[in-house]
C-alpha cells in the first residue's frame, strides 16, 4: 500500500489554497481550519452504573464543552431501590478527585409538565448550595435526555459553569398516558472558592443524588470540546 503525502495544495492561479502541517492540522488562506466539535470521550453501559468520569478538560485547546446524553434512572434492582440513579447530575473533578463539597454548586432550575405550562421555578431538591450540578430529574420510573454547555475560563479570576436543557421521559416506559413527560432547564456556577478553574481536569457524570453508589441499568454520554 503506497501513501500520499501532500503538504500543500495551490489554487488554479498557484497562489496556495490549503497548507497541511506535519501534526495533520490545515491551513485555509492563511486561516486555521477547524472541525469546531472534537469528540473527545464517550460511555455506554448496559449493566448498573453509579456514574463516569471524564478528566478531558485542555484549555490549551478549549474554553466550552458540549455533553450529550440519554440514562435511564432505574436501577436492576428495580424502581422501588433507595440506590436507584433517581436524578441525573455531575461534579467537577481535579487532581484530587471528584469536587461535591457542601455547597460547591449554586444551581438554578426549572420543570414543567407536558400537562402543564405553569413551570417549577423554585426546585428545592435541586437549586440554590448544593454538592452536585442538577440536571434532570426525578424518579426511578423515569429516563433523561438532554445536552449541557460547561465553559472553564482560563483564569483564576473567574468560575467554571454549567447550563443546558433536558427531558425527564416518562412515557411510554411507566405509562400509555399524556402528561407524564417534562421539559427541563439547569444552570450551575461552581461556588467553591478555593477552586481555581484552570486546574480543574474534566467532571464526573452521576446521580444528582450522589457521587457514588446510586446506579443506572443503561445509559450513554458524549462529550465534545469545541475548538477556540
Amino acid at each position: 500500500m503506497s501513501n500520499l503525502r501532500v503538504g500543500a495544495i495551490d489554487s488554479v492561479n498557484g497562489n496556495n489554497a490549503l497548507a497541511i502541517a506535519a501534526d495533520g492540522s490545515m491551513t485555509h488562506g492563511g486561516n486555521a481550519m477547524s472541525t469546531g466539535m472534537v469528540k473527545l470521550a464517550q460511555a455506554e453501559w448496559t449493566t448498573d452504573t453509579d456514574g463516569v468520569n471524564f478528566d478531558v478538560f485542555d484549555s490549551t485547546k478549549y474554553i466550552n464543552y458540549k455533553i450529550y446524553w440519554w440514562v435511564c434512572h432505574e436501577s436492576t434492582a428495580g424502581e422501588s431501590t433507595t440506590a436507584s440513579w433517581f436524578q441525573t447530575g455531575m461534579c467537577f473533578r481535579n487532581a484530587s478527585g471528584n469536587l461535591d463539597s457542601s455547597g460547591a454548586y449554586d444551581n438554578n432550575c426549572s420543570w414543567v409538565s407536558s400537562g402543564s405550562t405553569d413551570p417549577d421555578t423554585n426546585n428545592a431538591i435541586g437549586a440554590g448550595a448544593k454538592n452536585r450540578i442538577w440536571m434532570c430529574g426525578n424518579g426511578n420510573g423515569y429516563d433523561s435526555q438532554g445536552e449541557g454547555l460547561i465553559s472553564i475560563p482560563p483564569h483564576s479570576d473567574f468560575r467554571a459553569a454549567v447550563c443546558g436543557q433536558s427531558q425527564l421521559i416518562g412515557a411510554p416506559r411507566t405509562s400509555s398516558g399524556a402528561g407524564v413527560n417534562y421539559f427541563e432547564e439547569f444552570s450551575s456556577v461552581m461556588m467553591a472558592g478555593s477552586t481555581d478553574p484552570t486546574q480543574l481536569t474534566g467532571f464526573r457524570f452521576c446521580s444528582f443524588r450522589g457521587t457514588t453508589g446510586n446506579y443506572s441499568k443503561r445509559g450513554h454520554i458524549s462529550v465534545y470540546g469545541i475548538e477556540k
